[in-house]
């Protein structure tokens, strides 16, 4: 399954850090994508944190995720909670830690299979275009603030998904992602990447503050 991606970051005094990764290891494409809110002193958790999980993510051994998939996947999500376990005690002993963890909306995708990731200050929309009409769903509903929820699955053709800060979502309403996000199939990643901007355009504008966004569209 082929992915197109794009991306938004707003810049500002606490900029959340965003982390778009894609490449093809024979047949099976790979992407990780992450949005960390920018919480601590001037963003720089959310930063570290970012760094660290693409770091993680060069660091696999994609051949082996050709093999037993599913058991791999199952692998690869306690080993990414356990990550991000580890990145949240160095922001601790580094003092970059706030009250609250850094808040994250993540996925991981070898081909078709998926893992998502959601804690805090961060969430994930899924965008179905299939049929003729764009219906909206959120994935993951929060819970905890600190708690990081996971899920797992098979994405299919005419599904996006944008993984955003609360920031931009509490700016916009359903209405407008609707028609920002509503592509046709022919698009390319920098007309998705405009309708990105122009959705967090209007965020802004409304008092939204540090966005960060991924936007993920599998081809049709």
């Amino acid at each position: 399954m082929d992915f197109y991606g794009a991306h938004y970051r707003q810049q500002g005094e606490n900029s959340s850090s965003v982390l778009l990764q894609q490449y093809q290891y024979g047949d099976m494409p790979l992407v990780f994508a992450c949005i960390c809110a920018g919480d601590g002193k001037e963003g720089r958790a959310g930063g570290y944190m970012t760094k660290r999980l693409l770091a993680w993510f060069r660091g696999l051994e994609p051949g082996k995720l050709l093999q037993n998939r599913e058991a791999k996947m199952d692998m690869l999500s306690g080993r990414l909670a356990a990550v991000i376990g580890e990145i949240d005690g160095e922001l601790e002993d580094g003092g970059l830690a706030q009250e609250r963890r850094v808040g994250l909306a993540g996925i991981l995708c070898a081909d078709d299979a998926y893992i998502l990731l959601r804690r805090g200050a961060a969430g994930i929309c899924l965008i179905n275009t299939s049929f003729g009409r764009t219906c909206l769903r959120s994935l993951l509903e929060e819970g905890n603030e600190g708690l990081l929820e996971r899920m797992q699955g098979s994405l299919q053709p005419h599904i996006g998904l944008l993984l955003a800060t609360k920031s931009l979502y509490n700016h916009v309403e359903e209405s407008m992602i609707k028609e920002a996000l509503s592509f046709p199939e022919e698009s390319t990643e920098g007309q998705m990447g405009r309708h990105l901007k122009e959705l967090a355009g209007e965020a802004q504008r409304r008092g939204a503050t540090d966005m960060g966004a991924v936007l993920l569209r599998t081809a049709p």
